[in-house]
């Protein structure tokens, strides 16, 4: 086809004049040629006749866990081809994402990345893949809020009070995370960045003892996803100051409002998940793969899932969603750098 269309290119001043054809013949053989062109499947339109396995590189029940279980359900409903959701975990995330980085770009070994991994892209100083050029981005899947969170016992109930203790008593309070580098550290040193307070950070190993030392007063603030903590707030075991969404508030906290509602503009902060696959992906299958989850985002049953985790659905294209990715590896790449916080090896 290459050779075809560089041949017409070079007798574009006599359809074929150089060698014999007639304009009438010329067209008749250029139509043959369309027509069996049309006429044949792509691979994209036979794709795919074998199971494909979506890599997660974050242990089961976990957020980005569930909701590569949630899609691949769909997928399979809609494609007739199971897509099974396997847990790679281990160093953060890197093991799963190696691992798909490298594997063969045939669309049968794909990942479910979340804010974790432009996060992780920025925490270690040498990494066994590049995250933005050794993945081909497909489309982002979801967007969720965090929410800033206090113990009732700090008696604090604005984000404005928070911010004038924070500034008279500097030092003197502390947040929780589920470790060092990890998205949760990223997102309170942004905060404290746009707030100018100081607020010491205490690292613990996992989520489950972070939550646990925040519902004890070891920590008085925390700041995660809306779903993880919405049972705490509905119970009186943590109080709401404000949600880091972009404009609206979350249909679930319908009374507390949004950072910049709060006084506290550009911190909209979004816990993310997308599907990927390894670098040298076809643009036919990226394409088809994008449109299938975006039908399946649409299917009332998996939207009104999402809509009860308080988390909006995207569909980005592979275009939109890799623009978006290297936006986020950019942006923790700046909080990472001014908070000062240590990259590993």
């Amino acid at each position: 086809m290459k050779n075809r269309s560089k041949f017409i290119g070079d007798n574009s001043g006599g359809l074929g004049g150089s060698v014999g054809l007639d304009r009438r013949t010329f067209l008749l053989a250029s139509a043959a040629v369309a027509s069996s062109l049309v006429a044949r499947p792509s691979f994209a339109s036979e794709y795919p006749d074998a199971p494909v396995h979506l890599v997660v590189s974050t242990g089961a029940g976990s957020g980005t866990d569930i909701i590569g279980r949630v899609v691949a359900k769909q997928l399979t409903q809609q494609l007739g081809t199971p897509f099974v959701v396997e847990n790679h975990t281990g160093a953060g995330g890197i093991v799963g994402n190696e691992f798909v980085a490298q594997s063969k770009p045939d669309g049968y070994t794909g990942l479910i990345m979340d804010t974790g991994m432009a996060i992780t892209a920025n925490m270690y100083r040498s990494l066994p893949y590049d995250s933005l050029s050794d993945f081909t981005p497909i489309t982002q899947i979801s967007r969720v809020p965090t929410v800033l969170v206090v113990n009732p016992s700090l008696n604090i109930k604005t984000l404005k009070d928070l911010i004038d203790y924070a500034h008279a008593n500097p030092g003197k309070l502390n947040y929780g995370s589920s470790g060092v580098g990890g998205s949760i550290q990223c997102y309170f040193e942004r905060f404290k960045a746009a707030a100018k307070v100081d607020i010491k950070h205490i690292p613990y190993d996992g989520g489950s003892t972070m939550m646990a030392a925040a519902l004890r007063n070891d920590v008085q603030l925390l700041m995660t996803a809306v779903a993880t903590t919405k049972s705490y707030v509905k119970s009186g075991q943590f109080l709401p100051l404000a949600v880091t969404a972009e404009k609206d508030r979350v249909p679930s906290m319908p009374d507390v409002p949004t950072m910049a509602e709060a006084g506290l503009p550009n911190m909209a902060i979004y816990s993310w998940s997308g599907l990927g696959g390894p670098k040298g992906l076809s643009n036919d299958i990226a394409d088809k793969l994008h449109l299938e989850v975006a039908k399946a985002l649409a299917d009332p049953t998996v939207k009104a899932w999402f809509t009860a985790q308080d988390t909006e659905t995207v569909g980005s294209s592979p275009d939109e969603f890799s623009k978006f990715f290297k936006n986020e590896v950019d942006s923790w790449q700046q909080v990472i750098k001014e908070a000062n916080i240590p990259t590993q090896g």
